[in-house]
């Protein structure tokens, strides 16, 4: 162990790291496949990249983008020596508004197999590469020896996605860097003898407790590539390159879980860390259950602009498989608060947004004062002058022992036909269902802009299971404004190179027809062809069987009125939908209009001559 002490917090990320190096210099820092780094390789190139970086303008920024590899790392770490404050960028997940990143940097620096990909994104920024092309296009800036990095100037700028769909990037300093990474140490035993499975992007916030849990603690970063290898080649090699801290979103573990239990092998690593979405219990039993693990796992809540907010080592007794795992207590330097719309702290138990307040928060948003403004609030102390308070815009609550449940996203509350609804309780219902490894719920519009449900569904290895059976067995487990109108079932979800659930590359639900119906018997006769069309329409579906039912098809209360009010006005008859709907089969539903238009006015409504 190479002691970390509470002092060094208030230092910089490159002091640390120098102290690592210099203390072991022929550790491994960093392995990839075959090729591996030892800490004096990786002081010597980050110093190749530092004498570039040294050259620039200080306090101006400089965009990273870089492939999965150990140069991002290096020149990552180059940029923090130099003390200029670095923007990574993964180039196979750039964000949204990545020229309007670019243009406020003074340099973009790249490897060369990306280098006319930069070009291409903007033209007004120089374009470097490597540590060489660094030098020469900042020949014409000052020489000199290197400035100093401060603990208080901005270091990494990691760009999180916004909620309007352009990007902010979140300023963390060295300071607030190194308090992210002291307690890892302190609390989880990271050291030399620590080996961690690198899969989340050097872009994302998420990447700080493996790249600099690493390297400030004297351990090994083993890089994997989740775009180049499946889970099964993964899971493989973790195992043969003895990896001892896994860090993984719980979509990536729940496919992990599958894999491993069919190999039947005794590895597990020391430690598991997991966090970035909803865990639930199951996840977790199934580790106990089905790998036979006892290694402790501790689930994190963090974000890019706070680090980390809260954890734990979770206790698996009393844990119900279906329920949402408690994400922790506040870390130290950390206090919780839930608050109202009118934000108002509200009692334990009650739902709220999660409001930080401590010290080492991110210093704002890069170039954005007005997000900042709304964000950030100083509440400094007297023994804490840069204590702030954080709106995170996200959803949970507090128990009466302090214990930090996270609900998702504030703007995961949504509002269905008047109903607020909570996508996560949609998807923890879906999660029950046999069958059913993984679920995402996202909202969609119809053409006449009524929002609905879509879900999907990751089956479980070897299940059969189909979208309309699963849309049934939920129907009765939630009210009917909560089941989605259709379930998509996939073998495998896609995910971001941060290794969480990729939401908008979730395929399309176009006209199809839900997967599990009937064989397709095409309608006869005026009233059902009537009736097909209007079906069609309604619930925006290309083809309608005389044997499908309206609401196997996904609609709902609202749409039978459409349903009704449209063949009213065709047919110039009047009706409720109660009774068009006496038999929801396209079939039975055209005999039912035939017998109401057949119905004189005054007897429409008369029970009896319904035969009900």
């Amino acid at each position: 162990m190479i002691p970390f002490d509470y002092s060094e917090v208030d230092g910089t990320i490159g002091e640390r790291f120098v102290r690592v190096a210099k203390s072991q210099p022929n550790a491994i820092a960093i392995a990839d496949g075959d090729r591996s780094w030892t800490y004096q390789d990786v002081l010597d190139a980050s110093d190749a990249y530092a004498s570039g970086f040294s050259r620039l303008a200080q306090g101006k920024a400089a965009a990273l983008i870089f492939s999965h590899n150990a140069e991002a790392i290096i020149a990552l770490m180059g940029a923090i020596r130099a003390g200029v404050p670095a923007i990574p960028i993964d180039p196979q997940a750039p964000p949204a508004s990545i020229s309007d990143c670019l243009v406020e940097c003074q340099v973009v620096v790249t490897e060369a197999g990306h280098a006319e990909w930069c070009r291409e994104q903007i033209t007004d920024v120089p374009v470097a590469v490597g540590p060489d092309g660094l030098a020469q296009s900042a020949a014409t800036q000052h020489d000199g020896p290197w400035p100093e990095a401060t603990p208080y100037g901005a270091c990494v700028i990691y760009l999180t996605s916004g909620t309007t769909g352009g990007s902010k990037g979140a300023m963390r300093t060295n300071r607030a860097l190194c308090r992210h990474v002291w307690q890892l140490p302190q609390y989880h035993g990271y050291g030399p003898n620590d080996r961690q499975a690198h899969m989340s992007s050097f872009a994302f916030g998420g990447s700080v407790p493996v790249v600099f849990g690493g390297l400030l603690t004297g351990g090994t970063i083993d890089i994997f590539d989740m775009r180049k290898t499946d889970a099964v080649g993964f899971a493989r090699a973790i195992r043969q390159r003895g990896v001892t801290i896994l860090q993984l979103t719980p979509s990536l573990m729940r496919e992990l879980v599958d894999i491993l239990a069919a190999q039947k092998d005794d590895w597990q690593p020391r430690l598991i860390v997991v966090g970035g979405e909803k865990l639930h219990g199951a996840d977790l039993l199934a580790l106990r259950d089905k790998l036979g693990w006892s290694c402790p796992v501790v689930h994190r809540l963090a974000s890019s602009e706070a680090g980390i907010i809260a954890e734990w080592q979770v206790d698996l007794k009393g844990l119900a498989a279906e329920a949402a795992v408690p994400v922790g207590f506040a870390v130290r330097n950390r206090e919780l608060t839930i608050v109202d719309d009118a934000n108002q702290p509200v009692a334990p138990g009650e739902n709220g947004e999660i409001v930080i307040t401590g010290d080492y928060l991110a210093s704002g948003y890069w170039q954005r004062p007005d997000l900042t403004e709304s964000k950030f609030f100083p509440e400094p102390l007297p023994d804490a002058p840069d204590r702030q308070r954080l709106k995170t815009g996200d959803l949970g609550r507090l128990r009466d022992n302090g214990l930090l449940e996270f609900l998702g996203r504030m703007d995961s509350l949504v509002k269905i036909r008047g109903y607020r609804v909570e996508l996560g309780a949609v998807e923890t219902g879906l999660r029950q269902l046999t069958g059913v490894s993984d679920a995402a719920v996202v909202v969609q519009s119809s053409q006449r802009g009524a929002d609905y449900l879509v879900a999907y569904v990751q089956r479980g290895r070897n299940a059969r299971v189909n979208g309309l059976d699963l849309r049934t067995e939920l129907q009765s487990l939630m009210p009917e404004y909560m089941v989605p109108r259709r379930v998509v079932v996939l073998d495998e979800f896609p995910l971001t190179s941060g290794g969480k659930l990729a939401r908008n590359r979730l395929p399309a639900v176009g006209r199809d027809r839900p997967e599990g119906l009937p064989e397709t018997v095409a309608p006869k006769g005026d009233m059902q062809c009537r009736l097909a069309k209007i079906w069609s329409e309604v619930l925006e579906l290309d083809e309608i069987s005389q044997r499908d039912d309206f609401y196997d098809l996904g609609g709902d209360s609202l749409d039978a009125l459409q349903v009704a009010m449209t063949l009213q006005k065709q047919l110039d008859v009047e009706f409720f939908e109660t009774d068009l709907f006496l038999h929801s089969d396209l079939s039975g539903m055209a005999e039912t209009a035939e017998h109401l238009c057949k119905v004189p006015d005054s007897a429409q409504h008369d029970s009896t001559t319904l035969g009900i």
